[in-house]
């Protein structure tokens, strides 16, 4: 750092219906949409985790289906439990749940994509040859107006002071259909702006032989199993995240290290390659299981890293400490990168990626979740805010810090970012925010994946992750007399919920 109860709906549903097994036709996002049937008639099943009371969810569905329909009804999409069981689901933190009508019983339409508010959380394919047919439905759920007062727990006015909690539908994968195969985009013809994607100079941790660490040999953490975790899990990290059990000191610009344990969302994400364990990025613990982080840690100019060659210390304070008492060693699941991702890097946009790891981590005082942006997503909301970045970046030696610094950021327009350098134009999009000083301090390599979190309520709360920033002329570092790139957490909200688990 340079000068951050869902399973007794489940079994409720299926009670009343049976999944559909397609030799030929399956789910691009099997978490998200599934095929369903009542033995009389096929439909379809989306499930929408992270709803809140007081917000309007416009959902966008776009299918395709070979032939002509022998029909003029495409299908229709509506609440399989109606509006107050609706209402009632949100409050308990349970996903809203969507009947898809079909046009016609024999035959399933593939899911190209699903939104919501325009985010995109489920990327499929059409069909391919022949002709086909587009069906493009779209529902509307309003969240506001009065509430039955049977639907009204006594701890409802507490959960709005909160981000609320969701429980996913479990068995998900990354909701990017693995038959869709992008081609590059070409490169533009005029100059590309030079940028600095904060990977990190510190290819090896320097340890002895006798302590070298290696994914197959490092010390499993004590951790509770599936059968044993708790069912209020997400309860739990509604309670306690965005908060420390050491309170931080107050904050001297310039990149002060920061005390054991005062954020501990932070995570180091290591890679294990073909030269061995590495340190490459920051990232956030936002539940007991998922990690949020930059794509281009994981995947950047055609090189991605499976989630067996993945490794999250989590309560790791000194890199170069591998006997530190607090930090705590877990393999990677399964990765989601988000799909609008471009590993060329030519934009930021998109460029997040959430990790989950194979066992459950046990909250204590050094090792805690961060709480995801829950407030409007209109980012001229915190124009003029201060945000503070924490992460084991470059210091003002030009090398990276073995023990984690934390600065100040001012977050400003869009407009101001523009105009302030046109190569920002190139690479920020409408998902990104810029912050910065512009006085030689703020994250540099080493900080990607790391947060941007502003104080809400007394609670940390995660706004951003560290993307980018321009390099300095003649140089492969970071220039931070511009300002710095952040993915916009607020933009990725339904994306995340669907793919995190707690």
């Amino acid at each position: 750092m340079t000068k951050n109860p869902f399973s007794s709906v489940c079994l409720a549903l299926l009670s009343v219906f049976r999944l559909v097994h397609c030799q030929h036709l399956q789910s691009p996002c099997p978490g998200l949409f599934q095929y369903a049937s009542d033995g009389i008639e096929n439909y379809g099943l989306i499930y929408f985790n992270g709803a809140q009371i007081g917000q309007t969810y416009f959902l966008d569905l776009q299918m395709t289906v070979q032939g002509r329909l022998p029909t003029s009804f495409y299908g229709q999409i509506s609440l399989i439990e109606g509006k107050e069981a609706t209402l009632r689901n949100i409050i308990q933190n349970k996903p809203v749940v969507y009947k898809v009508t079909f046009p016609v019983r024999n035959q399933l339409p593939e899911v190209s994509v699903i939104r919501i508010n325009n985010n995109l959380i489920c990327s499929g394919r059409n069909s391919l040859g022949g002709s086909v047919t587009k069906l493009s439905l779209q529902h509307t759920l309003q969240t506001t107006g009065q509430i039955p007062l049977s639907y009204q727990p006594s701890t409802l006015s507490q959960s709005f002071s909160q981000p609320n909690s969701i429980q996913n539908f479990p068995g998900f994968t990354n909701y990017v259909d693995p038959r869709l195969q992008r081609q590059p985009q070409l490169a533009p013809t005029r100059p590309q702006p030079q940028i600095v994607t904060q990977s990190p100079v510190l290819t090896q941790p320097q340890l002895s032989p006798q302590t070298q660490v290696s994914p197959q040999l490092v010390a499993q953490p004590t951790v509770s199993t599936r059968s044993q975790a708790p069912q209020s899990s997400a309860s739990i990290v509604n309670q306690i995240c965005g908060t420390a059990a050491v309170i931080p000191r107050p904050l001297v610009i310039g990149g002060q290290t920061i005390p054991r344990g005062s954020w501990p969302w932070l995570v180091a994400v290591y890679l294990n390659d073909a030269r061995g364990l590495s340190f490459k990025c920051g990232g956030n613990l936002v539940s007991s299981r998922t990690v949020i982080t930059a794509a281009h840690c994981l995947k950047l100019r055609g090189v991605e890293h499976k989630p067996k060659n993945i490794l999250i210390v989590a309560g790791r304070h000194n890199l170069l400490d591998w006997s530190e008492s607090t930090s705590i060693t877990f393999n990677a699941e399964r990765v989601a990168i988000h799909p609008d991702y471009k590993d060329s890097l030519q934009s930021f946009d998109g460029d997040i990626a959430i990790i989950i790891v194979k066992q459950t981590i046990s909250f204590n005082d050094h090792i805690r979740p961060v709480c995801i942006w829950f407030e409007d997503a209109d980012v001229n909301r915190i124009v003029g805010q201060k945000g503070i970045v924490v992460g084991w970046g470059k210091d003002e030696h030009r090398e990276v810090s073995p023990e984690p610094k934390k600065v100040s950021t001012t977050i400003v327009s869009g407009e101001t970012c523009l105009r302030s350098n046109d190569r920002f134009s190139q690479i920020t999009s409408e998902r990104t925010f810029c912050a910065g000083n512009q006085n030689g301090e703020g994250p540099c390599t080493g900080d990607s994946g790391g947060g941007l979190m502003i104080e809400r309520n007394r609670r940390w709360t995660l706004r951003g992750t560290v993307s980018g920033a321009l390099a300095e002329a003649n140089s492969e570092s970071c220039d931070l007399k511009e300002y710095v790139i952040y993915s916009d957490i607020a933009k990725f909200s339904s994306w995340i919920h669907a793919n995190m688990v707690y």
